[in-house]
């Protein structure tokens, strides 16, 4: 009856059906079986048990394969989607590169230029996102290619990159001992990118955010990103790090997709890591990412 259930549910995804649609079948065949049972005055008890557990296997089945499949299609989409959408937002940053440079220009056609290549970099980052979540959401981890990296130079290039974004307040970094290990050099930085980016947005108007690596002994390195901005709510914090959330202080603010966080965790997850949150009203909110020096064995 299981399997039923399963080959049941793909004819109505071929169908067109929807999940309430599929699962109002399953109601009006329980009804229709017992009251033609109770027509024939069968008065069989363990019959009628019978066939409610034949039913409701059915329809678990039903809908455990309903939502699998519809997720999947939806995951495979959103990859086509980001995949393609790559070539024409590539030639738009070629062409608002070169038209910042170009000679004549003027400082208003050199303005719009430059909001241009800020909104497709800011586009571009979304679409790597969006490629991400379908790579997890298929049971993949992102992938990462480690090869030997000092994360002192590192962090202090992307922070290097996005202090344009806070000049109100400074972002500071503070290296310590021996930052040296095996990791991907473009996936970390995402995570560096990703962690600031979200302090920043939510970080306090004036205060620093302060970016710390440390040497924490043979096997790993420590890496935190602490702001001061107004702490998060317990029931906001357990969910921080699941795609696609928004959170109470996000729903105005934010301008991206709600990935950057997920992305980020599921990077260090791969490189065999852990990142945790904490905040308080006196602390802060502090984002700590542990990164094994290399791979585990």
């Amino acid at each position: 009856m299981g399997q039923m259930g399963q080959i049941h549910a793909e004819l109505r995804i071929e169908f067109g059906f929807n999940l309430v649609q599929m699962v109002s079948e399953y109601r009006a065949l329980r009804a229709s079986v017992l009251r033609l049972w109770d027509r024939h005055g069968s008065s069989d008890p363990t019959g009628v048990t019978r066939f409610n557990e034949a039913i409701d296997e059915a329809l678990g089945e039903a809908v455990a394969r309903f939502t699998e499949t519809t997720q999947r299609y939806r995951d495979q989409t959103l990859g086509i989607l980001g995949h393609d959408l790559r070539n024409p937002l590539g030639a738009i940053v070629t062409g608002a590169t070169l038209l910042i440079s170009a000679e004549g220009l003027g400082d208003r056609g050199v303005s719009i230029a430059a909001r241009m290549l800020s909104s497709a970099n800011r586009m571009n980052r979304m679409i790597g996102d969006l490629l991400d979540l379908t790579r997890t959401r298929l049971g993949d981890q992102i992938p990462v290619v480690r090869a030997p990296l000092d994360l002192r130079p590192l962090c202090r290039q992307v922070i290097a990159e996005l202090e344009g974004l806070r000049p109100a307040g400074g972002l500071t970094f503070a290296p310590r001992g021996d930052l040296r290990g095996e990791w991907d050099s473009d996936r970390i930085a995402q995570v560096v990118s990703n962690l600031v980016r979200n302090a920043i947005e939510h970080g306090g108007a004036g205060d620093p955010i302060n970016v710390r690596a440390e040497d924490n002994g043979s096997d790993d390195v420590l890496l935190t990103v602490h702001n001061c901005g107004p702490p998060v709510p317990p029931g906001d914090l357990r969910s921080m790090f699941e795609p696609m959330v928004r959170h109470s202080a996000d729903a105005r603010s934010s301008r991206g997709l709600g990935l950057g966080l997920y992305i980020a965790s599921q990077i260090v997850l791969a490189h065999g890591g852990t990142l945790v949150a904490t905040s308080t009203d006196a602390g802060g909110t502090t984002f700590t990412a542990h990164l094994p020096r290399r791979a585990s064995a």
